[in-house]
């Protein structure tokens, strides 16, 4: 009976935070920064819930290309970490896009993590004066990325009905892209009152730069997430 009421408490604060965030965001956002704890759900806890369960719907409804891989002559696994011997460049750049396709897109709401203290940098700096403070736009950021993991739950159907193209970016990424941008820039404006042109631009520019600091270090991720990937497919055989 106590786990369901706890169980019953957690679904409303979930629901209440989502809400909220939609419709007012300054009413979570404000009451998490004045240290309210325990009313709405924690930020990162939002983010991380909804890209597992984001993870989850779709390893149920896609299917992702085989990575074939050569396997290595045992006589050259230890040659391959040291002189790279063996390493055969298109089947690692084919293991690089699989894996890329993979966690941009099952893994997205994971790898958004990355876009919080990166756009909070941003949103920082070009509305210092009006909502000052680190702490307040990094909590900003990571709710309205757990808002734009909710989202990409959208994004699920079009990719089950475009699966055959699932490793052409203007499918895996661009649109997914374009969809957590749009919702980062609705909560912005709800949030951060933008009202004339140069808000706008503002708004822009701090998105920008959080996404072009966001593609270096999460492409510098995906490759050594790749190599690893390659060299366990080449020496496992």
């Amino acid at each position: 009976m106590e786990n369901q009421q706890e169980s019953g408490r957690f679904t409303e604060r979930l629901s209440d935070t989502v809400i909220y965030l939609y419709k007012d965001p300054s009413v979570v956002i404000d009451s998490f920064v004045d240290g309210v704890k325990g009313k709405y759900l924690n930020p990162f806890l939002l983010v991380a819930i909804s890209a597992l369960f984001l993870a989850f719907i779709i390893s149920f409804v896609i299917t992702y290309p085989e990575m074939e891989v050569t396997a290595a002559d045992p006589e050259q696994v230890e040659q391959m970490s040291e002189e790279m011997e063996g390493f055969r460049l298109e089947e690692f750049q084919q293991v690089m896009e699989v894996t890329g396709v993979i966690i941009n897109t099952q893994f997205l709401g994971f790898l958004n993590f990355l876009l919080i203290p990166l756009l909070a940098l941003g949103s920082m700096l070009f509305f210092r004066e009006s909502h000052p403070g680190y702490y307040r736009h990094l909590i900003l950021n990571a709710y309205t990325v757990g808002l734009a993991n909710i989202a990409m739950l959208l994004m699920v159907p079009v990719w089950m009905a475009f699966q055959a193209q699932i490793m052409t970016p203007a499918i895996h990424l661009y649109p997914a892209a374009f969809l957590v941008g749009l919702v980062l820039l609705m909560t912005y404006n709800r949030y951060l009152s933008l009202e004339v042109i140069m808000d706008w631009v503002r708004a822009f520019s701090a998105l920008i730069i959080g996404y072009f600091f966001y593609s270096l270090i999460a492409g510098f991720i995906v490759a050594i997430i790749s190599f690893i990937v390659y060299m366990a497919l080449a020496i496992g055989g």
